[in-house]
């Protein structure tokens, strides 16, 4: 059995991360990454078609969104690589009676468009409304500060596209905790939106690689020392009165320090038995799998709809869960891209129909290509906070030396998954 200091199981964005900080932060440690597949990265990957390079997963990074991103694209060398998003990135659309309709950006906006002005009175009477500190669903949030209208057509696709979830069962606190600070900070989120857009000197807008996401999995692994040992799969774990046993593959470690980068259900499976807290959050913790498409085309088919992309609402009915008009959101990238969000495998010509039903006139594609991850995007059901911060203790009261990762902790954006690297190697470096 050989010895490290550290074992990080998992070489996703989480296991990279830590590995990254671990590097910085406690560059003594000796430390091991072992990954089940060929491939690291996870959820994030990268195809290639006819000559035509294109992310897989995870689109873009928001540098507003984590503690930590900035730094670490600077710290790998990647400042240059990085690919803003066009102007017309902050326009979103939302699917109404199977129509695109752009959600308006200023106030004048949504006063010209029929559709949205009703939204106008609810918007500013939200201004008046008193915050609520305790947890709430996502839907109740909505609906309590804007009322029905909103809360159907506007946080209920929105809950849809990033968990594929349901908005009336998911925590808002956990899902968008943005929301719930505004509204503790401001006591409105309407008017910190309008204020927001005055301020100055904070990092705005998404950016991608020039060589897809997957471009920072690659520095993260050329960019630190410890050794990675891929299509190592951990057949059990063994806590002992020092440290942890890791047994699988053709090789067995000992370390003082175990961390699991890994996704829940495989989380549980190898420390449930050890830590039954573990095998209760997963039980309170539902997993979906989620299907990503990728078309290209011979040309720009959202050029009449420049824009982010579209979301969907659940009385829509949709197979779709979000599109993503990549062609708009990045029009230097190779090819005339599209990506679909869906909760089941489609057929091309599936996607075909339900994008020429929305477009108009969509030819068929030069290549479709299609990823399935099971299991990868955990629904934070209301409460979900409270139980990750029980958890948390427990692990630290009962299981020194063992710690935690992942994207059913924090959040499920590559960002949060780097800011909760970072707070743990922090917490192994001392």
């Amino acid at each position: 059995m050989e010895k490290r200091d550290i074992v990080i199981l998992g070489g996703g964005i989480s296991g990279m991360a830590i590995r990254f900080f671990l590097s910085k932060l406690a560059p003594g440690r000796e430390v091991v990454v072992l990954e089940k597949e060929a491939k690291l990265g996870g959820i994030i990957g990268r195809g290639k078609k006819q000559n035509i390079t294109f992310g897989v997963g995870p689109k873009t990074f928001s540098a507003s969104r984590s503690k930590h991103l900035s730094s670490l694209i600077d710290d790998l060398g990647l400042a240059d690589s990085k690919r803003f998003s066009s102007s017309c990135a902050r326009t979103r659309y939302i699917v109404k009676n199977n129509k695109l309709k752009a959600l308006p950006q200023s106030l004048w906006g949504f006063m010209q468009d029929p559709t949205y002005r009703k939204w106008i009175k609810p918007l500013l009477s939200e201004w008046r409304k008193p915050a609520l500190l305790s947890d709430e669903t996502v839907w109740d949030f909505a609906l309590r500060r804007f009322g029905k209208e909103i809360a159907a057509n506007l946080f209920d696709p929105m809950t849809l596209g990033i968990y594929g979830g349901d908005a009336k069962k998911l925590s808002v606190k956990a899902c968008f905790p943005f929301f719930k600070e505004k509204e503790a900070l401001w006591g409105s989120i309407s008017k910190y939106l309008l204020c927001e857009k005055k301020q100055k000197g904070k990092p705005k807008g998404l950016f991608t690689l020039k060589e897809s996401m997957m471009e920072l999995i690659e520095k993260l692994e050329t960019s630190s020392s410890g050794e990675i040992i891929r299509s190592h799969r951990i057949e059990k774990i063994v806590k002992t009165r020092d440290g942890w046993q890791v047994m699988g593959g053709d090789k067995s470690f000992f370390a003082k320090d175990l961390v699991l980068a890994l996704p829940l259900d495989q989380t549980a499976s190898l420390v449930g038995e050890i830590e039954p807290a573990v095998k209760s959050f997963k039980e309170q913790t539902p997993l979906l799998d989620i299907h990503f498409s990728t078309l290209c085309f011979s040309k720009n088919i959202f050029k009449n709809y420049p824009g982010f992309g579209a979301i969907f609402p659940t009385y829509e009915n949709s197979p779709f869960l979000g599109v993503i008009f990549d062609k708009c959101l990045f029009p230097e990238q190779q090819g005339n891209l599209a990506t679909v969000l869906t909760r089941e495998k489609l057929t091309r010509e599936e996607h075909v129909e339900k994008l020429n039903q929305l477009l108009g006139d969509v030819e068929k594609p030069l290549f479709f290509s299609h990823k399935e991850y099971k299991k990868a995007l955990p629904q934070f059901l209301l409460g979900h906070g409270q139980r990750v911060k029980k958890l948390d203790e427990v692990i630290a009261e009962k299981h020194r030396g063992l710690t935690l990762i992942g994207n059913y902790l924090s959040g499920v954006s590559v960002e949060a998954c780097i800011d909760r690297a970072y707070q743990s190697a922090l917490i192994l470096s001392k």
